[in-house]
C-alpha cells in the first residue's frame, strides 16, 4: 500500500508515520503535514515536539520506513555525500532538506484502524530495545512469534534444543514467563521474564530476572541478575549480582534512566575481540 501511495501521489520520497504520545514524541522524527498529506516541515528529535493540530496530546512522527524514488535516492545521496557540513542522516539532513527544496515528500499513515492487528515498536533507545523484547515474555504478547500466520523468516543456525541440567538440587529449576532459544543450557537456575538468545550457558544457583542475554554469553554459578541487558559473548564471574544496588551497577556498568543496566565484554574484562560460537557461511 506504501509503495502504490508513492507512485500514486508521484512522490520523490515518503515516509511512513505514526502517532506517539507526546512526552516520548522527542525519540523520533517529527512531521508535519498539508490536508494532501505531502510533509511541510521535519525536525530530528527535537526537545519541544509539534502537537498534531488536532490533537495536542500526540505527534506524528517517522517510523523510519522510506521509499524513495531510485534517481531521486542517488541524487540526494550524491548531494549529501559531497556536504562537508552534513551529518549524513536521513532524519538531520537528507528529509528536512528536501521539503526545504520543495521536492514532493510525502506521509504515509501507518495508523490501523484496530490496534489489536497493528504492531509497531521503535527500538532506537535502550529503554525501548528492552522493553520490545521483554514484551514477548507475556501470556499474549502483541507481536506473536508462534502465529503460522505470521511467520518470521530469517537465518536460524542449526542448533540443539535448549537443555535444562540439574548438577545442583533437584527443585531448584524455576521457569517463568521465560523464552529460551536453541543451544542454551541451564545448569538448576531460576528464570523470570527473561529472554536468553542460542547459546547461553547459565551455570547453577542463578536467579535471572527480566534478563536479556545476548548470543553466546556465559553465566557463573550463583549470579543474581535484574533488568540487564548482556551484549553477546559476555562471560559473567561465578556471585556477579547485577540489577539490585544502582550506585554500584553506576560505576561498573552502563544504566538507563529507566533502570536499565547494561554490560558488555570490557565492563567483565574481556579485552579479546569476540568471536561467536556459530558463524553465518
Amino acid at each position: 500500500e506504501m509503495l502504490a501511495a508513492h507512485v500514486a501521489t508521484k512522490a520523490d520520497l515518503t515516509v511512513a508515520c505514526n502517532t506517539v504520545p507526546l512526552a516520548s514524541a522527542s525519540n523520533f522524527g517529527v512531521m508535519s503535514i498539508d490536508d494532501s498529506s505531502r510533509i511541510v516541515s521535519f525536525q530530528e528529535k527535537p526537545d519541544n515536539p509539534q502537537p498534531l493540530a488536532a490533537d495536542s496530546a500526540n505527534a506524528l512522527v517517522s517510523m523510519g520506513i522510506y521509499v524513495f524514488s531510485l534517481e531521486y535516492l542517488a541524487d540526494q545521496l550524491q548531494h549529501d555525500a559531497e556536504d562537508v557540513a552534513s551529518s549524513h542522516d536521513f532524519g538531520h539532513d537528507i528529509i528536512p532538506r528536501a521539503i526545504e527544496a520543495g521536492d514532493q515528500v510525502q506521509a504515509f499513515s501507518m495508523v490501523a484502524s484496530d490496534e489489536r492487528n497493528s504492531y509497531w515498536r521503535d527500538v532506537g533507545t535502550i529503554d525501548s530495545y528492552y522493553q520490545a523484547n521483554i514484551e514477548l515474555t507475556g501470556a499474549e504478547p502483541a507481536l506473536d512469534l508462534y502465529d503460522p500466520r505470521w511467520p518470521v523468516w530469517t537465518y536460524q543456525a542449526q542448533l540443539p534444543p535448549a537443555r535444562f541440567i540439574g548438577t545442583g538440587a533437584p527443585d531448584a529449576h524455576s521457569v517463568s514467563g521465560s523464552m529460551v532459544s536453541g543451544g542454551c543450557v541451564i545448569d538448576s537456575s531460576q528464570l523470570t521474564r527473561t529472554l536468553l538468545f542460542s547459546n547461553v550457558k547459565v551455570a547453577s544457583g542463578c536467579v535471572l530476572t527480566g534478563t536479556l542475554a545476548l548470543p553466546n554469553c556465559v553465566i557463573g554459578s550463583d549470579c543474581r541478575l535484574s533488568k540487564v541487558i548482556l551484549d553477546n559473548g559476555c562471560e559473567i564471574p561465578a556471585g556477579t549480582v547485577i540489577g539490585e544496588d544502582p550506585d554500584n551497577d553506576a560505576l561498573r556498568y552502563y544504566r538507563t534512566s529507566d533502570g536499565i543496566v547494561v554490560a558488555n565484554r570490557r565492563m567483565f574484562g574481556q579485552d579479546r575481540e569476540y568471536r561467536p560460537a556459530v558463524t553465518m557461511r
